[in-house]
């Protein structure tokens, strides 16, 4: 079981394990970064496609 006691307990993470952790974190950052820019890109089209060529 978890308590304050046994996570005390345990050492700090060192700065390897850190930093392999942060590589999967940042590639997460920029794919999803380049998910929204996309999404936004589409959006814009839509929008353009709905105001300036529909009516």
């Amino acid at each position: 079981m978890w308590t304050i006691d046994t996570m005390l307990e345990k050492d700090p993470p060192s700065v390897r394990l850190l930093l392999q952790l942060s590589v999967p974190a940042i590639t997460i950052g920029v794919v999803c970064a380049i998910g929204l820019f996309l999404v936004d890109k589409a959006a814009h089209y839509v929008q353009e496609f709905l105001w300036v060529y529909l009516p």
